[in-house]
């Protein structure tokens, strides 16, 4: 049975505070303030927050687009038209092409929701409901077990440093065929993951140096993929020199051993690539990145 994730559960919690924040100050509508929430609840409060941006854009253009055109006529079928002409141009204009379908929305609200009641004041109050839902969506994101991108990273991370260990192992040692593919899909991973940690909301920045450290790791991992590559596309039987094969015997804790060494150009070129491959694993062996260097 699958378990309920805990985006489901603080999207509860704060559609809860909005709908009890409403009637506690008897707001009229609290539905549009649970919907702001529930749309702003996203999976990181960066992401929570760019949402709620959106949503609090398109709903002052809205609500000040409705309460012009309901004060020229309300109700009117043909200002209807021209309202959704008008917002969708003014959102192209300032580039807001992601606030459109709340604009429209809202600004569908206001003309043909007032029933006597006051423009200003109904305009006034669907943005206040907005910002009120997108205000307890952010809160509650941040506050209420935030997004473990930490544990994401380090995860990634680890992937990826085990499987150039390992791809580099079979394709040297072993002298067999790797899929340099799946590695390329884990550093993808972990750039992204480090991608979003770096742009999220976080008050306390101390695991900065050890953020930067990880992103500069990347350049690493992108050129050991490339050797890993090349060599991989290499047939045929290929010989380490001595340094080579000294190096990976100490680096794996072998006693390989092999004819006497053929300086041509296969292996030439084989062995600048396992050198360098090498001296990459040598810097990912002394690296130590711990949960505790990483504290949000």
């Amino acid at each position: 049975m699958q378990k309920i994730g805990m985006r489901n559960i603080k999207t509860a919690i704060a559609v809860f505070l909005c709908v009890s924040i409403s009637k506690i100050f008897k707001m009229q509508y609290p539905f549009y303030s649970a919907i702001a929430t529930v749309i702003a609840m996203q999976s990181s409060v960066t992401a929570s927050f760019n949402a709620g941006k959106v949503r609090m854009l398109g709903t002052f253009v809205g609500a000040l687009i409705g309460l012009i055109f309901s004060i020229i006529y309300p109700n009117s079928v043909i200002l209807c038209g021209l309202g959704i002409i008008v917002i969708i141009y003014l959102c192209n204009i300032l580039k807001l092409k992601k606030s459109v379908t709340i604009s429209c929305i809202v600004f569908i609200a206001i003309m043909t929701n007032l029933k006597g009641e006051n423009p200003l004041i109904y305009s006034t109050s669907r943005c206040v409901d907005t910002f009120l839902g997108i205000a307890i969506a952010v809160i509650v994101n941040y506050l209420i077990v935030p997004p473990k991108h930490i544990g994401k990273i380090l995860f990634n991370l680890n992937q990826v440093i085990d499987n150039i260990f390992i791809m580099a192992g079979t394709i040297t040692c072993n002298n067999e065929k790797i899929y340099p593919e799946e590695l390329y899909n884990y550093i993808l991973n972990l750039e992204g993951n480090l991608k979003i940690y770096t742009q999220e909301i976080r008050l306390n920045k101390k695991d900065e140096f050890e953020i930067e450290k990880i992103k500069s790791m990347l350049n690493k991992f992108h050129e050991v993929y490339h050797h890993l590559s090349f060599i991989n596309s290499i047939d045929g039987v290929k010989q380490f020199n001595n340094r080579n094969l000294t190096s990976l015997n100490k680096l794996y804790n072998r006693e390989m051993k092999q004819p006497i060494y053929e300086n041509n150009d296969k292996n030439i070129i084989f062995n600048y690539h396992v050198n360098e491959i090498i001296e990459i694993l040598n810097e990912l062996s002394k690296i130590s990145i711990t949960k505790e260097d990483l504290l949000i």
